[in-house]
């Protein structure tokens, strides 16, 4: 699966993206999907190559994140990023369980420790299949930090098992 990201995860880009998702910062929040944006703009050609994106989704976060969070970071900056290509904006996949936060892991234990997490939301399946007839659909997924790719790449599945469809992640942070 193609990922691109805006910035890489230095120092710096720690310290801002704590500041937005555990210490909600909400200023940073214009800042951080200006920059996701226009690496979208910088990389469109990579996302559109098979054709138009049709629809830009998240990775969901678990119900006890978005408690602690309030937000899901995801969710906002994919909101922000649709508005300003004018892609509408879906949560095509619900978390099955919950998992310990993937920062405090190795890599196998990323690898690993999401197999069978993310499920289809059947509302959203039943939206794509009503309103995207086109096949394969294009879907962009967005996360704030790739590490070992594991998240999107499970996410990415999920979506293959239901509905023809190339994915595509952008990611705030590598």
């Amino acid at each position: 699966m193609l990922n691109r990201s805006a910035v890489r995860y230095d120092e710096r880009m720690k310290e801002w993206l704590a500041a937005y998702k555990y210490r909600r910062n909400e200023r940073l929040r214009d800042l951080l999907a200006a920059m996701l944006y226009r690496s979208y703009k910088r990389h469109e050609t990579d996302f559109t190559r098979t054709g138009a994106v049709h629809l830009i989704t998240y990775v969901p976060v678990s119900l006890q994140r978005l408690e602690e969070r309030g937000f899901n970071q995801a969710e906002r900056l994919a909101a922000w990023l649709g508005v300003r290509t004018g892609i509408s904006v879906v949560g095509l996949l619900k978390r099955r369980r919950d998992t310990a936060q993937q920062s405090y892991k190795g890599r196998a234990e990323r690898i690993t420790d999401l197999h069978d997490v993310f499920v289809w939301d059947d509302d959203a399946l039943n939206w794509i299949l009503t309103n995207t007839p086109e096949r394969p659909i294009n879907i962009l997924i967005i996360d704030d930090v790739y590490t070992t790719g594991s998240t999107l790449h499970h996410c990415a599945a999920t979506l293959a098992e239901k509905v023809d469809a190339n994915v595509y992640g952008l990611t705030w942070a590598r």
